[in-house]
């Protein structure tokens, strides 16, 4: 005698209801991935940013790339030692700088950094000024950003609403540059015509670094940091 199993298996329907689910879940898990990856990189983008300017005010300040001149450095400024001479040793000083400039018309900004040699000697720089070092030169001067090299970004990445506010009511948003001289690191700025000038205290630079050229609140970070103390707010 035979008996018929009471187990059944899933009907068409049940099927392809599950297919239906898994799938749609697949496609959650991924774009959420996605999401959570370009938010990472936006991030880390804009905060790679901050950081590569900020350690061109110890590249000034103390010799960028050579250690040695840098602990020779640090060692007469603090005392330490009566051979005076590194600090003033020709080629031991060079402005770092950045530039923003734009580049066609998305709004895009190319970001580069520079650097220039320093001339040590000094000159007179008229009653209110006294004597004062010559420097790097003017932003228009051939060999002003000589040498200069794109930050290193993805691909996707693009720097957007470039802002410079002076702190006296002025602004630029075509052209920036911005360098710290020796030898105390400070800052200079220049819209791109005529000569650098010390940046007052209050004065800051205010960008958006999104995935892709489109700029959303999903996928961008705004940048504003304050040239008064190089402190940064990223949101």
């Amino acid at each position: 005698m035979f008996y018929l199993s009471k187990k059944k298996g899933f009907t068409l329907v049940e099927m392809m209801i599950v297919i239906a689910i898994v799938a749609m879940l697949s496609v959650m898990s991924v774009n959420g991935y996605l999401s959570y990856r370009k938010s990472a990189l936006v991030n880390l983008s804009a905060e790679n940013i901050v950081s590569q300017i900020s350690a061109m005010k110890s590249d000034s300040t103390y010799g960028g790339g050579n250690e040695q001149r840098k602990e020779e450095i640090k060692a007469e400024l603090g005392g330490e030692v009566s051979d005076e001479g590194a600090v003033s040793a020709e080629g031991t000083y060079k402005c770092y700088g950045v530039s923003f400039v734009k580049d066609g018309g998305d709004d895009v900004f190319l970001v580069e950094g520079f650097s220039q040699y320093f001339e040590s000697k000094k000159v007179w720089g008229g009653d209110d000024k006294g004597w004062v070092y010559e420097g790097c030169g003017a932003v228009n001067e051939e060999a002003s950003a000589k040498g200069g090299h794109p930050f290193e970004l993805d691909p996707q990445i693009f720097v957007k609403n470039f802002v410079f506010s002076d702190g006296l009511g002025g602004q630029c948003s075509n052209s920036f540059f911005m360098r710290f001289v020796p030898p105390n690191g400070g800052i200079e700025t220049s819209c791109g015509v005529g000569s650098f000038k010390s940046a007052d205290k209050d004065s800051g630079i205010t960008f958006d670094v999104s995935y892709g050229k489109e700029v959303n609140s999903a996928s961008k970070k705004t940048v504003t940091l304050n040239l008064g103390n190089l402190i940064a707010e990223i949101k």
